[in-house]
């Protein structure tokens, strides 16, 4: 699961980061593109003396699909690089770290894990643009849990699931619904959705990760096929691939009764 996990949302941070680069001329030299990584050990966003470099990291420019490793000083360096307009992602990081705040001293996105669109000039150098990693810290929340509280049989309701990013890095929201017996899951409007008896699971797996303290609502469509009495609808959160820190916020129930 951690691999395709990983593999998700490399590709997803490439998609959010594409735009058309603008080329230069033939007989324009190259320019040059610098910065850094370094673990940033009290999370502030500014690198103090003594923070760590981090080799071994790979840099990216979209539309180009131009790579840069961090060398044993954490600098990384792309050279030849054609006039344009342009931005630097992540390509590759170890899974257990996440970008720390930007606006200091480091200029990534921490959700959108790139910089802010620059100009090189020909024959120009840009940067140095420079990466502050933490500690990732992985944290999907089960929100609310809604639905009527009195069904009938006979009626068909709609189950609201929300759930949370609480961790410090961008992630893929996935779960579990469980019904109890006399309310029959249909059918769910998450990205990735699949019913098994009673329990409905929920996912944006291959979709577009929930950016840093926002929320996703997926609904499950479900029938009453007969009397429930204090039934307990069960949803769960799950991270995919990477321990979660707070599981006392990953489950909510929600008592229902039908007539």
């Amino acid at each position: 699961m951690r691999a395709v996990t990983r593999l998700s949302a490399l590709g997803l941070a490439l998609a959010a980061s594409a735009f058309v680069v603008q080329p230069a001329m033939a007989d324009e030299p190259g320019g040059v593109i610098t910065g850094s990584a370094w673990f940033d050990d009290n999370g502030d966003g500014v690198r103090q003396p003594g923070e760590a470099p981090k080799t071994g990291y790979t840099f990216l420019i979209p539309g180009l699909y131009k790579t840069a490793n961090t060398d044993e000083n954490g600098n990384y360096r792309f050279e030849n690089i054609p006039a344009g307009t342009y931005v630097v992602t992540m390509f590759n990081r170890e899974w257990s770290t996440a970008f720390t705040k930007s606006g200091g001293d480091s200029d990534f996105d921490e959700n959108t894990l790139r910089t802010e669109e620059f100009t090189l000039a020909p024959g120009g150098q840009a940067g140095p643009y420079d990466a502050g990693f933490v500690q990732g810290r992985y944290d999907a929340a089960v929100d609310r849990v809604d639905a009527p509280r009195f069904m009938k049989v006979g009626d068909e309701v709609d189950v609201k699931v929300t759930y949370r990013n609480k961790g410090n890095t961008p992630a893929t929201m996935h779960g579990y619904a469980t019904l109890p017996e006399g309310l029959t899951p249909l059918s769910a409007n998450a990205p990735v959705w699949h019913v098994d008896g009673q329990q409905v699971s929920l996912s944006s797996v291959y979709q577009k990760n929930t950016y840093i303290g926002e929320s996703v609502t997926y609904t499950v469509k479900a029938r009453v096929d007969k009397p429930i009495r204090r039934g307990e609808i069960v949803v769960t959160a799950e991270t995919l691939g990477a321990p979660d820190v707070d599981w006392e916020n990953n489950v909510k129930k929600l008592k229902v009764w039908a007539f």
